[in-house]
């Protein structure tokens, strides 16, 4: 094979393989941007929130906000009531008269424990440090508790 072949084929793999890889990273984006975590919970919950009934609370849900231009208060249209729980800081507290403060790392107000028919949390645990606390207080605000 003549020099002038040899580097025929090596300009040709290499803008091949730029294109291969121009290709990959493109399927790469279409895939991340059709599957966002976050877009498909909530489409789960605008699917099934529908079934849901009585008292429910968003716990740590700071002000409802989906990131799509909704609120989760509107993915349960059968509620009796719905309630946001939340933490102080910068994204605690709303201000909104039915917030309640709720630390799920610490022991849960007793007049808290089974007071809801739903507990909706989304998005918190990942901020928590002692995740068994948390999600024993989760499901201490559940009546369908069993201690």
């Amino acid at each position: 094979m003549g020099k002038t072949m040899k580097i025929f084929l090596m300009k040709l793999f290499k803008n091949g393989l730029v294109i291969i890889i121009r290709i990959i990273l493109k399927i790469l984006t279409i895939l991340s941007n059709e599957f966002n975590a976050r877009k498909w919970s909530n489409s789960e919950l605008r699917r099934w929130g529908k079934i849901f009934r009585g008292n429910i609370i968003n716990v740590s849900g700071w002000d409802d906000r989906d990131k799509e231009g909704g609120h989760y208060c509107d993915y349960f249209p059968n509620k009796s009531s719905y309630i946001i729980s939340n933490i102080a800081g910068s994204h605690g507290r709303t201000g909104n008269k039915d917030d309640i403060f709720i630390d799920l790392q610490k022991e849960l107000a007793q007049d808290l424990v089974k007071h809801f028919d739903v507990v909706f949390n989304h998005t918190t645990l990942e901020h928590i440090f002692d995740v068994k606390c948390a999600v024993n207080n989760l499901c201490k605000l559940s009546n369908l508790h069993y201690s």
